[in-house]
């Protein structure tokens, strides 16, 4: 009976903060390229330099998909479940947020997620149009937990 008391003040919870206004400090995931050039020997030469800024103008996510992941995130941390995937999409771009960990302890809540950022673009080898798709995407796992006392969700560091 207490368990059950346990999980339904739990799920109020979670739906009573959902619906507040929601300010987290989001980490720098979405922010980063996709994917960025490795270091090789022609590093701080004019044609590596130029291949660096092309490659990071590439695989940058534009700030409305930033907008959009960003609030997947909130959307997944209000869900009172773990485990249900979270997507959208945004011309080439599209991303997944997954709730993996939900923990109660000193009267904290805090929960883990496992998020990916992706481009897809169309692959044509040769330039013979076959109707494959070609996918990058980088992924990342973070913590959050809910101050109580403002109804704020923080990103939690771990090492800290």
């Amino acid at each position: 009976m207490k368990f059950l008391l346990n999980k339904l003040s739990l799920l109020i919870l979670l739906i009573i903060l959902g619906c507040n206004k929601t300010n987290i400090a989001y980490d720098s995931f979405a922010k980063k390229p996709i994917y960025e050039n490795p270091e090789n020997y022609l590093d701080g030469t004019l044609v590596d330099t130029i291949y660096d800024k092309l490659t990071s103008f590439y695989f940058s996510i534009p700030s409305q998909a930033i907008k959009i992941h960003n609030g997947s995130i909130i959307s997944a941390l209000s869900y009172p479940k773990n485990g249900m995937n979270f997507e959208w999409k945004f011309k080439k771009y599209f991303g997944r947020v997954r709730i993996v960990e939900t923990t109660y302890t000193n009267k904290k809540l805090c929960r883990a997620w496992i998020q990916e950022i992706g481009k897809s673009r169309v692959y044509a080898p040769y330039g013979i149009d076959r109707g494959l798709e070609k996918v990058t995407s980088k992924y990342s796992s973070s913590k959050a937990c809910l101050d109580l006392n403002s109804g704020e969700w923080k990103l939690y560091d771990e090492f800290n």
